[in-house]
């Protein structure tokens, strides 16, 4: 996941402050691969700040893609119940927008972490 943190890095440099998708997505994708390297706090700090960045905007695709990756943020750390609710959030914000596609994706992983907490009670 080097190339992909450098990546990010020569993103946070060029990207503006003000550039919301830009300074999220790269929030996320940071807390991504530091959940991948087992640092879930600083993981799920990075999450939660892209999803911060993003709900502050209208744009319910972004916001509901983002809510994914917290999910994923939150699943990698073993925390699937926060991924569940992130889950369910993310449904929301896409079925408001219309995103029936990323929707039924969000549902789909949801219903795997459910079984996934299902099978091992």
């Amino acid at each position: 996941y080097s190339e992909a943190e450098q990546y990010v890095e020569m993103g946070e440099q060029l990207a503006g402050v003000d550039d919301y998708a830009a300074n999220s997505k790269l929030r996320a994708v940071r807390g991504k691969i530091l959940a991948r390297r087992g640092e879930f706090e600083r993981a799920k700090a990075a999450a939660h700040e892209a999803v911060r960045i993003a709900d502050a905007t209208d744009d319910f695709d972004s916001r509901g893609a983002l809510w994914m990756d917290k999910a994923e943020v939150h699943e990698l750390a073993g925390e699937p119940e926060d991924a569940a609710s992130c889950l369910e959030r993310a449904i929301e914000l896409l079925e408001q927008k219309g995103n029936l596609v990323l929707a039924k994706r969000a549902r789909a992983k949801l219903a795997e972490l459910r079984e996934g907490a299902a099978s091992s009670c």
